[in-house]
């Protein structure tokens, strides 16, 4: 995102072990286990986090079993019988179907791909809007990024792309926002 580079840094979950190998400008990834290996995105001060709003991730990736991209999102309170924490999205490459489900702070969204090399894209607040519809979807930010492969897998990635479209009119989206929140909590007095 504006001219910002990304730098990946791996780390194993869940008892999972992988390894990743670098060639024609893609990341090959291949793991082994009941957990995930990642490759977490970093950027100097962290520039790739902020608001999700008109945000899409564009993805390249050659899928193969267990690719996935997993965005964390931001701190909300208790809700909808869920309890305050941060949110997570998990996105898995590569399937024939699109489909999203939740549970609790945790939601999965299959992302049909192309075998071979493509490009999906990802609007994580369509995503927050459709699994938890009782949330500001828009009042989310960037909090972490990864790439990587769950269970026993590999895929390759070659480019993730931020895009985050400008509005027009930006402090609509911060009015539209506020008066959500002045509805949802009229107790509480906004600054």
């Amino acid at each position: 995102e504006h001219g910002v580079r990304l730098s990946w840094r791996q780390r194993s979950e869940g008892g999972s072990t992988g390894e990743v190998r670098y060639g024609d400008g893609a990341a090959a990834l291949t793991a082994r286990g009941d957990g995930a290996f990642w490759l977490d995105a970093d950027a100097w001060n962290s520039t790739y986090s902020g608001s999700l709003a008109d945000t899409t991730l564009g993805v390249e990736l050659r899928p193969g079993p267990g690719a996935a991209v997993q965005v964390d999102l931001s701190y909300q309170p208790a809700s909808g019988g869920r309890p305050a924490g941060r949110y997570r999205l998990s996105y898995r490459l590569g399937g024939a179907g699109r489909g999203r489900r939740a549970a609790g702070t945790h939601g999965v969204v299959d992302v049909p791909a192309a075998a071979g090399w493509s490009t999906v894209d990802i609007r994580p607040v369509e995503d927050i809007r459709a699994l938890w519809p009782d949330l500001v979807a828009e009042d989310n930010s960037l909090f972490r990024l990864r790439v990587g492969v769950l269970g026993t897998g590999s895929a390759a990635f070659r480019q993730v792309t931020i895009t985050r479209a400008r509005r027009a009119d930006s402090l609509a989206l911060m009015r539209d926002v506020m008066g959500r929140y002045a509805r949802r909590y009229p107790d509480r007095r906004q600054y």
